[in-house]
């Protein structure tokens, strides 16, 4: 799809149902609470307006609360490679539901904490994250200053990627020769 094409969202499915949002929200999720007339009416008018769920929106909305079997059905839905995640019910529920990690499917976090030890992902460097809050403490110190700083700061310290066995390793690509 390209940018300049209308995506419909469940505001846009509202304005036309003449509703609120979270009520199109729980009739496109068959929630118990809105009546069986208002679901078939909205999702009728989510039909016409092109309206798709958003894979990468509902995967995100997964993080609220843990439920294995919404989780593991949206993995059989969707059928991602790679799921990037901080939570470790992720690879315990891929595990208990037989998946073979990472043969069926990879699992890479993205704030790994140093000690953990197998899992691919990010080691967000912890250590040097300290020092450089010190740093920045001393300095603030020396120039007598107090309390939250007038300008903020952003301090980048990059993470380092583990490869772990948590998810397939790349394979090494020939590299093309030039042409002379």
């Amino acid at each position: 799809m390209s940018s300049s094409e209308f995506r419909p969202t469940i505001r846009d499915i509202a304005r036309k149902a003449g509703c609120h949002y979270s009520t199109v929200s729980l009739a496109l999720r068959n929630h118990p609470r809105i009546p069986l007339r208002t679901k078939e009416r909205i999702r009728e008018i989510a039909g016409q307006l092109g309206y798709r769920t958003d894979a990468m929106l509902a995967a995100l909305c997964a993080y609220r609360d843990w439920n294995d079997q919404d989780f593991l059905s949206w993995v059989d839905r969707f059928r991602p490679d790679v799921i990037v995640t901080k939570l470790a019910e992720v690879l315990t529920s891929l595990k208990r539901a037989s998946y073979r990690v990472p043969e069926d499917i990879g699992v890479a976090y993205h704030s790994l904490d140093e000690g953990r030890l197998g899992l691919s992902g990010m080691k967000k460097n912890s250590f040097q994250i300290g020092v450089m809050a010190v740093d920045l403490l001393v300095d603030m110190l020396h120039r007598n200053e107090r309390g939250i700083p007038a300008r903020a700061y952003l301090l980048m310290v990059e993470g380092t990627w583990y490869e772990g066995c948590t998810v397939r390793p790349i394979a090494s690509a020939p590299v093309p020769a030039l042409a002379v």
